[in-house]
């Protein structure tokens, strides 16, 4: 992800949607990144899997986030397209929860099934 790109941090932090105390991993990203979703939780990031919420700024980090979120877990991600993200739903089995254009991209946010 750009690091420049605050607009696209700011939605991926809000579509984490991370609430205090849960544990929130990130896949790539920049600092501004960290410190939105870190301020978010009032915690550290965790280092490692299971999290309840794991944020994949690259679509090939994708199937790691969905391999670390907890059963009934959220993955946040970016994509290409609409399209990208309708064909990243069904590969993995998630249940999108909302998806916003943001420049040349779409940032999602879905669940995994409990």
């Amino acid at each position: 992800m750009d690091e420049a790109s605050p607009v696209l941090t700011a939605v991926l932090a809000a579509l984490a949607g991370a609430r205090a105390q849960q544990e929130v991993l990130l896949l790539g990203g920049g600092a501004m990144l960290r410190r939105a979703l870190e301020a978010g939780t009032g915690r550290d990031l965790v280092d490692e899997g299971p999290a309840d919420v794991v944020v994949a700024v690259s679509d090939t980090d994708v199937p790691g986030a969905v391999m670390m979120a907890r059963p009934g877990g959220r993955v946040v991600a970016v994509a290409a397209d609409s399209e990208a993200v309708q064909q990243t739903m069904a590969r993995h089995g998630l249940v999108l929860r909302h998806f916003e254009r943001v420049g040349d991209r779409v940032a999602w946010s879905a669940s995994l099934p409990t």
